[in-house]
């Protein structure tokens, strides 16, 4: 069930007011009448666009813009549904990291097409849709509101950009690529400082760190460009970048030895999870400009094409990730949708990772087994809800790749369900799920199969979940 009811009123709303627009018809190689001088920006040949586009490599349907920008079918939603059960994951997760003392900031991407609002000809009267930037900004801030609602705290990218009335809204994209210039990252970062520096205050004695060009300048060739130049009849250039690079600014050699974590707890004050968006192997300075507005250093475990879900799941694991016990992690990601198609991998794996391996009363079982492929474990009757309890695997082998698990009930019968580790993070050796929600008893038994032939010795554990970890009040934003 969706749980949001504005979106079905606002639908009229913006029926209405488009059918008021005088409707032009647009080609991709000229125009008539008040568009005429618009159209003249269309840089590129690329006859029937959307047509041909979906049976390119990226296969997504895409849309010619002025001044060289193309979007994807993605980047103009005009609605962002959130559903209960993703709300519900979302929230888990928040709640889980409040149990480790670690305040969750959630930094969903804008979609391009509200940046990039200047750029969409015929004013978003397209061949095959509708589309209005203002309509989807609204929707944007009012999906925002729902994960506040939730108790979560999230930045509202589109609110940044509002503050900034001086800032050029289409320098925030590529107009051939899907990610963010240095100039957006720039200005997300310096809000995002002001909001963690709320969250915590500032140490007596800052690290200074300062941002300047590298003198280095790169072609951003991504995978919307190239699908471009697969299916356009006129070469779509790359976009050129001058790169930027922050560095610690030391003020005497004692700097240079001196420990820059927040505080004198030594816990790190800011980790990063998500996408190309946010990965420091890219050109994009996010993390550095962070650092020179935070006046402090932070760490990004990010992965390029690593989706909702792989960068924050192989932070749970790292030595210097969730071990550290960062102040804050802030969470990115890009695909608005991607929450409704995971949900069901944030509350089944991420969160009983995020907790970890159990001690103490909350293990309440364990076991070792020996090499093979195939295992087979009896559990105690817990007498409680499954919701209550995980189960925590640790193998040997740190290259296996996927699992199916058969979980079995004392009436006899069976659920399986398939797990398959984080393409994009290698050497993981731990696996984590929270029982079957579909049932309120636990399992008296679990099976568990790799795939691939692989094959593998550990030890298993059946944990508990403390016992006020999922009852905490909302945080505060």
């Amino acid at each position: 069930m969706i749980r949001q009811t504005f979106t079905l009123r606002r639908i009229s709303l913006l029926a209405v007011s488009l059918m008021l627009r005088p409707v032009v018809a647009l080609e991709q190689g000229g125009a008539t009448g008040a568009h005429a001088q618009e159209a003249q920006q269309i840089l590129y040949r690329c006859d029937n666009l959307q047509e041909k586009s979906p049976r390119s490599t990226i296969g997504v349907k895409l849309y010619q813009g002025y001044d060289g920008w193309f979007f994807r079918k993605s980047d103009l939603e005009n609605l962002f549904e959130v559903s209960d059960e993703s709300l519900a994951a979302f929230k888990r997760v928040n709640e889980a990291l409040a149990a480790r003392g670690i305040h969750l900031v959630l930094m969903p991407m804008i979609p391009r097409g509200i940046v990039g609002r200047d750029k969409i000809p015929n004013d978003g009267l397209l061949s095959d849709m509708i589309y209005d930037p203002d309509f989807s900004a609204r929707q944007f801030s009012a999906f925002i509101d729902a994960l506040r609602q939730a108790g979560i705290d999230v930045v509202d990218i589109n609110q940044i950009l509002e503050s900034a009335p001086d800032f050029d809204h289409s320098s925030y994209s590529f107009a051939a690529d899907v990610h963010w210039t240095p100039d957006g990252a720039r200005l997300v970062a310096e809000a995002v400082a002001r909001k963690i520096r709320q969250i915590i205050p500032e140490k007596p004695n800052p690290t200074k760190f300062e941002t300047s060009l590298s003198g280095e300048e790169v072609l951003i060739r991504g995978n919307l460009t190239k699908a471009l130049n697969e299916v356009c009849q006129d070469k779509v250039p790359p976009d050129k970048l001058a790169t930027f690079k922050t560095v610690q600014a030391l003020t005497s050699l004692d700097a240079l030895f001196a420990d820059v974590a927040e505080g004198g707890d030594g816990r790190d004050l800011l980790h990063i999870v998500g996408t190309s968006y946010t990965d420091e192997a890219l050109y994009y300075n996010f993390a550095g400009f962070l650092r020179e507005f935070l006046k402090a250093d932070v760490s990004s475990f990010s992965v390029a094409g690593g989706g909702l879900t792989d960068a924050i799941y192989g932070w749970t694991q790292k030595s210097g990730g969730l071990a550290k016990k960062p102040k804050v992690l802030l969470w990115e990601y890009s695909s608005l949708r991607e929450i409704l198609k995971e949900n069901t991998i944030v509350s089944s794996a991420i969160v009983p990772a995020i907790f970890g391996a159990c001690s103490g009363d909350l293990e309440i079982a364990a076991g070792e087994f020996a090499a093979g492929s195939n295992f087979a474990f009896d559990l105690p009757k817990t007498g409680e809800r499954a919701s209550n309890y995980y189960l925590h695997l640790n193998f040997s082998n740190a290259a296996l790749t996927g699992f199916h698990i058969t979980y079995r009930y004392a009436d006899g019968n069976e659920r399986i369900a398939t797990f398959t580790n984080p393409t994009r993070v290698a050497r993981l050796k731990d696996l984590y799920q929270r029982f079957p929600e579909e049932r309120d008893d636990t399992p008296v038994g679990v099976s568990l199969q790799l795939e691939n032939g692989l094959s593998t010795s550990g030890n298993v554990q059946l944990c508990r979940f403390p016992i006020d970890a999922f009852s905490r009040r909302p945080v505060s934003n």
